[in-house]
């Protein structure tokens, strides 16, 4: 509709690019779109922060105050960048909330451990989830830019979709409910709108996918050839369901890689 798919007016310069532009996205109000053709592995954007803020916090309330004492250093034009973002609590709009939906971590999640820093990009922060993405998201520590890296083919105008989180080994519930709790939102990507048996189907990969995590690490040092062929099929059932997260497939290879 047009109330879901607005006509976007350019904010900043920063959203300029020769690679993507801001535009209405079908039920998710905003979205980045490509500009050209990429293929698999291209570089679609590399961006660097308009606002750095702290990852880490006591509690919410020091999160909040830091939060409003970044955006309260920023010009003009970068707080109305800023504010032009949506939060998650809509209709109430408030900084922390916007940091909250939007923030990129500065840094790769390493378990539980949470980046020491977050930013917003006028650009990367557009991006809305699929779980089944055709970019992949990462930190250039050295370049200190959020860079974005094709991982299907893209055509110009197709959306330009990143996953908010790791998808494999969770079912359509499990995702759904860590986008419902996280991001206030229900992805309507084709997995998510399996049914029957082809969701049925689906789920039972995401299950083995996550049982074959557990194995390769049972039987890495006991049988370690049988662990690199839990590996093996855990790649193939990845790439069967089409959720090819860039970072787990590395992760998979290269623990069959130290095992063997």
């Amino acid at each position: 509709s047009l109330e879901t798919c607005p006509t976007y007016k350019v904010i900043s310069r920063r959203e300029i690019h020769e690679n993507v532009k801001v535009g209405g996205s079908p039920g998710a109000y905003m979205g980045l779109f490509s500009k050209k053709h990429f293929k698999p592995g291209d570089l679609v954007l590399a961006e660097k922060p308009f606002l750095i803020l702290p990852g880490r916090a006591e509690s919410a309330a020091e999160a909040d105050e830091l939060a409003r004492e970044a955006v309260g250093g920023l010009n003009q034009n970068d707080k109305d960048l800023f504010f032009s973002f949506t939060d998650k609590n809509w209709p109430e709009k408030t900084v922390a909330g916007i940091v909250d939906t939007n923030g990129l971590p500065m840094g790769e999640l390493v378990g539980s451990d949470i980046p020491s820093k977050a930013g917003m990009y006028a650009l990367a922060c557009r991006m809305n989830h699929s779980c089944l993405p055709n970019v992949h998201h990462q930190w250039n520590p050295e370049k200190q830019e959020q860079t974005l890296y094709a991982i299907r083919p893209i055509s110009p105008e197709e959306e330009i979709l990143t996953s908010y989180f790791d998808c494999a080994g969770l079912t359509r519930k499990e995702r759904q409910e860590m986008q419902k709790r996280k991001w206030n939102f229900n992805c309507l990507c084709r997995r998510c709108r399996l049914t029957g048996e082809s969701l049925y189907e689906s789920d039972n990969r995401e299950e083995e996918i996550a049982r074959l995590d557990q194995c390769i690490a049972m039987m890495a040092t006991l049988k370690p050839e049988k662990a690199v062929r839990y590996a093996e099929k855990r790649i193939l059932l990845m790439k069967q369901e089409g959720a090819c997260d860039a970072t787990e497939l590395m992760r998979t290879e290269y623990d069959a890689f130290q095992i063997w």
